[in-house]
């Protein structure tokens, strides 16, 4: 019985592990985990995805019947306006990764090739270092035969 009151004692107290909700946006905001900004772009393009969305239903509730009017022509320019502007922006950034990416890649593949060609030339070496050592046995071989 004492035992188990001393575990008790001694155990530490449990404490609250909740992150505050601040703290933890502005954890996003200021991460450089390339895993965690890789989840805020693809919330964020799913985000942009679902408001382009809504938007192109409703310019073509808008045009479903002549006469019908869901918005003022007013709103129904902003609003094509406003699409046609995010779309712009979405496919600027996807260039602007591609572009990033394939330099990225261009800069690894030419690091790839010049490992590859100190490969090559190292192995090239060996090949003759090996040659060589291979003529010199066989040269020992044939004056032990002749000796």
């Amino acid at each position: 019985m004492a035992l188990n009151q001393q575990e008790a004692a001694s155990a530490e107290p449990v404490t609250n592990r909740r992150i505050s909700a601040g703290v933890r946006l502005m954890g996003w905001l200021t991460t450089t985990d390339h895993k965690v900004i890789g989840n805020l772009y693809m919330v964020t393009a799913f985000g942009f995805f679902l408001l382009g969305g809504v938007m192109a239903m409703v310019m073509r509730a808008e045009l479903a019947r002549p006469g019908m009017q869901v918005v003022s022509a007013e709103q129904y320019n902003q609003l094509l306006k406003d699409e046609y502007e995010q779309m712009c922006e979405q496919a600027e950034a996807l260039s602007q990764d591609a572009v990033s990416d394939r330099a990225q890649w261009q800069e690894h593949q030419a690091l790839l090739l010049k490992r590859l060609a100190r490969t090559e030339e190292a192995l090239a070496q060996a090949v003759h270092d090996t040659e060589g050592a291979r003529r010199e046995l066989e040269d020992e071989r044939r004056s032990a035969r002749i000796a």
